[in-house]
């Protein structure tokens, strides 16, 4: 075939009709590979006017937590973990102490305050405005105390617990606790309001 192409392209009109044939073979194959309907390839169809873009529904404002739905989801989060508490105290209090007790207690109450802060951290509606900004900075402050808990559950003797013990700092998280607690109308007797 090449070489009867070389051969046309010296006698001049054939070669024209060979380009020609060519070509209208190479769009019909390329028009049939461009849709799954060939008839939309070969039909032509009247300009589409452009209908308005919608108008972008705006993101709906989250709905808070009504104030005693926040006050009971707040005991509701934080208060399993206030109860760890008392059997933490307990085991560092123990005469003798027990560095398995003190271990387990200190594992517990820091998945405990974990559980809390996620669950502060997301509650299922929007905290009221009000006591937004408190939690979010109680929370923050429990991310600090779940460090300490941390370092006392991975200790492995009753040295490393009571220099664990000793060096617990306080995160402050109490008195953020306490403005959400006044905020929302809570006793401010966290013991109590825990059922401790």
């Amino acid at each position: 075939m090449v070489g009867q192409v070389q051969s046309l392209q010296n006698g001049g009109i054939q070669v024209k009709k060979l380009g020609l044939v060519m070509s209208m073979a190479c769009l019909i194959a390329v028009a049939g590979c461009g849709s799954p309907h060939p008839e939309s390839a070969s039909t032509p169809t009247a300009p589409v006017a452009s209908s308005p873009s919608p108008t972008p529904t705006p993101t709906p404002t989250p709905t808070a937590l009504s104030t005693q739905a926040a006050g009971k989801y707040f005991l509701d989060s934080i208060c399993p973990a206030n109860r760890l508490i008392m059997p933490l105290n307990a085991a560092f209090t123990a005469n003798p102490l027990n560095v398995q007790a003190e271990k387990s207690a200190a594992g517990a109450y820091r998945d405990g305050l974990a559980t809390a802060a996620r669950a502060l951290a997301n509650p299922p509606l929007a905290w009221p405005s009000l006591i937004k900004g408190d939690v979010d900075a109680f929370v923050n402050d429990l991310y600090t105390d779940i460090a300490s808990a941390n370092a006392l559950a991975s200790q492995v003797d009753q040295q490393g617990l009571t220099t664990a013990w000793n060096g617990w700092k306080d995160s402050g998280g109490a008195a953020k606790a306490q403005a959400v607690r006044v905020k929302l109308g809570l006793s401010s007797d966290a013991a109590a309001s825990c059922g401790m």
